[in-house]
This record gives structure tokens, sequence and C-alpha cells, in this order.
């Protein structure tokens, strides 16, 4: 077994090419969201992206990022939510058999605040995202969530760094889980991790400054169950009721928030 260390693993499933105009958009997101992670100022991060395609961007290559491919087959297009969930496990496998303890949850196509690294390591503990932005790319609007009440990690996925010992991350054996009962593969969908933590007796806490961007109409978005569809129509609805001046405060918690801006 691998000594455990205090890097924090991102773990990222990157949908795979369909059009040329929508891998565009998919390289484009990816590349924000790789920048947020070298971002972090804690210094020991990594992201470790699974794929079937293989991005030709400057930010793959980068020291700090791991490239899988997927031993699953090619999705059909109405189960690319489930390739989604199995890619996950991929990079989970990953930061098991390299002695990995922190594991953020990060899409593809969200961007992370600088500090939330540094705080779940200094937490020393499973912490979920209560606050964050999402941020409409076609309009270029930000909002705060909660905008009125719902916490963030109810619409957004990319919401947690869990705090997990080898057990409780997945063992893959091609395409075999070996561990199915490990934590990591019960958490259920994030609106629910709380919950799922409790049941497990697992310590965690929330951080209650904004800890994401929730990137929305992109192209990108896996967004394909009734609820998310009804998340979106929420945000969408609200976006300009609830919308912020992108200030200097939030370009220095979001660096990249200032390319996203301009491009």
């Amino acid at each position: 077994m691998a000594k455990m260390n205090d890097t924090v693993y991102f773990n990222i499933p990157l949908v795979g090419y369909q059009n040329e105009q929508q891998w565009r958009s998919v390289c484009r997101s990816l590349r924000y969201t790789l920048i947020s992670v070298f971002d972090q100022t804690h210094e020991a991060v990594s992201a470790i992206v699974v794929g079937h395609d293989c991005p030709d961007i400057e930010e793959i290559r980068d020291s700090r990022v791991t490239y899988l491919e997927s031993p699953f087959p090619r999705p059909e297009p109405d189960k690319r939510l489930h390739d989604k969930s199995r890619k996950r496990i991929v990079a989970a496998d990953y930061v098991r058999q390299v002695g990995g303890r922190f594991l953020g949850i990060l899409d593809a196509d969200d961007i992370l605040a600088k500090d939330v690294a540094r705080t779940t390591v200094r937490a020393n503990m499973s912490m979920i995202f209560r606050s964050g932005y999402a941020f409409d790319q076609q309009r270029k609007i930000l909002a705060k969530i909660p905008g009125v009440v719902r916490s963030f990690y109810t619409f957004c996925g990319s919401c947690i760094i869990l705090s997990l010992d080898q057990s409780e991350l997945p063992k893959l054996v091609g395409t075999k889980i070996i561990n199915r009962e490990c934590l990591f593969q019960n958490l259920g969908s994030h609106q629910h991790f709380p919950d799922s933590l409790k049941e497990k007796n697992k310590e965690f806490g929330f951080i209650d400054e904004p800890c994401a961007i929730y990137m929305l109409y992109n192209q990108v978005n896996l967004s394909f169950s009734r609820r998310e569809n009804y998340n979106h129509d929420w945000l969408r609805s609200s976006l300009d009721r609830n919308s912020v001046k992108v200030s200097g405060e939030i370009t220095d918690m979001f660096p990249i928030l200032k390319q996203v801006m301009m491009d």
C-alpha cells in the first residue's frame, strides 16, 4: 500500500469528441478548469483527467496533470452521464494507487477558488462547498449561489474535497470494481453528500466562502436528469435578479475569471 500524502487530487472526467465545434468548447473549458487548479494556494495539487480523447492543449502537458485513457467503451450519446461516473472511478483508483488522501470532485468546465485546497488540508477532513457562483458564459453574467435559499452543493457537482483512506477509495482491475462497498462508490448524488457522509459516520465540514463557479451554457455541461434541468431553469431565471459585478475581490478569489470574461 502506498504511503498517503497531502497532495490534493482533483478528479476530472472529460466528455469525448463529438464534433469539431463541441470539442473546441470542451478544450477551452478544460483549460479554465486546469488553470484554476494550478492557481491553488496549496502547492501540492494534481489534476487527474480521464477521457477517451486527449486534448491537444498546453495545460494537459503540465507536470501537475495526469491524463488517463478510460478503459471503458466509448459511450452512446444517452449513456454519457454513466460514462462520467465510470471515469470518476478510474481517477479515484489512480489516487488510491499513489497514496492520495484528498480527492476533489471537479467537472471539466467549472472553476475553483484559489484557497479551497489549502482550506481543506488545514481542516484535515472532507469539506463541502456551501457557497459559490453561477456564470452564464453566453451573456457573461455572474450570480451568487445561494442567491435565495439553496446551498451551492445542491446545484453543482464540483462541490467537495474528500478526505479518504485507502479502503474508502475504489479498486479497479480492468473494468471491474473490486470493492463496490467503499465510501467513494456510495456517496450518491451531490445533493446528498452531507447525508451520505453522516450515514457513514465520516467527519466533514462546510466552507461558507465562495468555493467554485458553476459554468453554464457553454455546450459542455452534462445535464440530462429532470432535476438538473429544473436547476438550470431556476438558475437562468434568477441570474439577472441575483447578478453581481465581477469585482477585483471576486477575481482575486478566481484569477482565471478575468480571462473567461474576455474570451
